[in-house]
């Protein structure tokens, strides 16, 4: 297949309107609950890991609950239903904008096996036998290899949401954008979503995901696969503890314990997705990126690569219009890129669209001299950086 072929998709959109309110579901199965449809659900189901016929489901429940949580789903058009008891894990925290202070949750998760790919799955999520919410339905991994063409999905810089109740607000920027993104997603039916970093603001503290991110992409989390890097906000409050713990994106490749969920790698279809983190440095290496561990991995795991199509996501980047680059992901991984000629990076940060022709050391080449073409989607609906002259770091 020749490189001038590879088809993705970016999206960025900054002047957006809203949209009514509709979910997709199976053939068969009741169209999903409203938002939030019992007070006992207080964090939407989501998706990750969506993978070599796995997938992982996530929720939160009240924690005055006392039943088991369970979750049920059919792959055959709803002529059978299996049912899956959660992994479940307790915790709270102090909750700065509304009462009471402290909140306390139960986290649920189940990881399903054996999914044929290419195949709808519907499900639905409950406390013993009642339905905390239902009519959700996405679409297994394809087979790797696959050379069929997709599309896909990457934002970043989204988390803004409000800061006290009501927490979601239908006329802001976060929301034209989130209203947007669904739009296109029910038009052109992409297979599956990248969040490219500051999924929350300010800190990365649970209070902020569950208020000011979470409530917004109900359409999108529970129904497209997500696959995220973080930012520097989601490193602010306790290292990256509350989003690793959020979500689950394991990778048997990486050896370090620590750094599981940082980044990892993963085939769709005949691409290679590499998901970076940048910010790691800044907080639990000496000052750069190299003393991580993640550029030896990077390396290594391009090296093992067998897919034609390489695309790389994290959220810093090497070129910006906006203010000067990162000079450690000039330093580190840019030479990584242009070596192994990486097509597509995209990235976040910079609260703005930005594309630039393919460059190599700083100078235009073709994609076929090995060009790489760097493309800055963080207009997910925070505020909008203006630009500058193009600076790299």
């Amino acid at each position: 297949m020749p490189r001038s072929h590879l088809i993705y998709v970016v999206v960025a959109v900054f002047t957006v309107r809203g949209i009514a309110s509709s979910y997709s579901w199976c053939s068969g199965v009741d169209p999903p609950s409203p938002p939030n449809a019992r007070d006992d659900l207080l964090r939407i189901p989501y998706l990750t890991h969506i993978l070599d016929g796995e997938a992982c489901v996530t929720w939160g429940v009240n924690v005055h609950l006392t039943g088991r949580c369970f979750l049920e789903y059919t792959a055959n058009g709803g002529l059978s239903w299996s049912r899956v008891a959660a992994i479940e894990e307790e915790y709270s925290w102090y909750n700065y904008h509304a009462l009471p202070k402290q909140k306390e949750m139960r986290q649920c998760r189940v990881n399903l096996t054996g999914l044929p790919p290419s195949t709808p799955v519907c499900y639905r999520v409950l406390e013993e036998d009642s339905e905390l919410a239902g009519g959700y339905s996405f679409t297994s991994a394809p087979a790797p290899g696959s050379a069929a063409p997709f599309s896909f999905m990457a934002y970043g810089d989204f988390g803004r949401g409000k800061g006290s109740p009501p927490f979601v607000v239908t006329d802001s920027p976060q929301a034209r954008v989130r209203d947007t993104l669904v739009a296109w997603w029910r038009a052109e039916d992409p297979e599956l979503l990248l969040a490219l970093g500051d999924d929350t603001y300010f800190s990365g503290y649970e209070h902020e995901y569950d208020h000011r991110t979470f409530p917004y992409y109900e359409q999108l989390w529970s129904q497209l696969p997500l696959f995220l890097t973080s930012g520097n906000h989601d490193y602010e409050s306790d290292r990256l503890a509350t989003y690793l713990k959020y979500f689950y994106q394991p990778d048997p490749t990486v050896e370090d314990p620590s750094a599981s969920g940082r980044y990892f790698s993963f085939d769709w279809r005949n691409v290679h997705f590499v998901m970076l983190d940048t910010e790691w440095y800044r907080w639990d290496s000496p000052g750069n990126l190299s003393a991580s561990g993640m550029v030896e991995w990077f390396r290594r795991d391009l090296e093992a690569n067998t897919q034609p199509w390489t695309i790389v996501a994290q959220h810093k980047m090497p070129y910006t219009g906006s203010a000067v680059a990162d000079a450690n992901v000039v330093t580190y991984l840019m030479p990584i890129y242009e070596e192994f000629r990486i097509p597509l990076v995209v990235g976040g940060h910079w609260h703005n669209y930005q594309r630039y022709a393919p460059l190599r050391n700083g100078t235009r080449v073709p994609t076929t001299e090995g060009g790489v073409t760097y493309v800055i989607s963080g207009g997910g609906g925070y505020h909008i950086d203006g630009a500058q002259d193009s600076a790299r770091g």
